[in-house]
């Protein structure tokens, strides 16, 4: 998983600042929240009522994002796109658009990665096939990665959508490992049960990794550190 995951790159010297953050704690003994916002009777829990209804994808970095600190990592929330529904480190409920869709490729891939309830966001948050059957067996003897250490990672930096749909997603994320250097990975979300789920590699990797580049070149610009 740390090779699949672009932000489990260790980088000693990156600090990361963060807006609007907050850290969070790695044993959340919060019940998981279903991917589906969906409740009895067809209505959506409450606090579930994403106002974002863009579907042009952006080609700059959306306004009204803020971005929280999980362990080390930052990522964007937005409270017009998502995510909506949190309890605990748990965290659901994303618009049906672009930039819900690019929001939770992260949220949910930082998450399923390092916390201790990767069992919970497996079940509810990630799509069926061979990539979850891959994890849940790497995961059953392995369990999460270690926690990150502060001021040690690399961070998204930018990103483009290589295609968007209704139901399907997908983005690549350049993450910054030092000034001069980045690094590719594609993630692809699915929309089911109401609300996307990340699709693993058939290896369970979160994403598609990439080549180094150099620079920012055909990425929009976008993070929080």
């Amino acid at each position: 998983m740390a090779a699949g995951f672009m932000a489990v790159i260790v980088v000693l010297g990156v600090v990361v600042a963060v807006a609007g953050s907050g850290s969070e704690s790695l044993d959340d003994s919060a019940p998981p929240v279903p991917a589906s916002p969906l409740g009895a009777g067809g209505g959506k829990p409450l606090g579930c009522r994403p106002t974002d209804t863009s579907q042009q994808v952006p080609v700059s970095a959306p306004l009204g994002v803020t971005w929280e600190l999980f362990q080390a990592i930052a990522l964007p929330t937005s409270a017009t796109a998502g995510p909506l529904v949190r309890q605990g480190g748990q965290r659901s409920c994303y618009a049906r658009t672009p930039v819900g869709a690019m929001i939770a490729s992260l949220q949910i891939s930082a998450r399923l990665t390092y916390s201790a309830r990767w069992k919970a966001f497996l079940a509810h948050q990630v799509v069926d096939g061979p990539g979850k059957v891959a994890l849940a067996r790497e995961r059953a003897g392995t369990g999460a990665s270690p926690p990150l250490p502060a001021g040690g990672v690399a961070q998204v930096a930018g990103f483009k959508f290589i295609t968007y749909g209704p139901d399907t997603a997908v983005v690549s994320l350049l993450t910054r490992v030092d000034p001069s250097t980045y690094v590719e990975g594609t993630f692809t979300v699915r929309w089911q049960a109401g609300d996307w789920r990340l699709e693993l590699q058939p290896d369970g990797t979160p994403n598609a990794a990439g080549r180094k580049r150099s620079s920012l070149s055909g990425y929009v610009a976008w993070g929080g550190a």
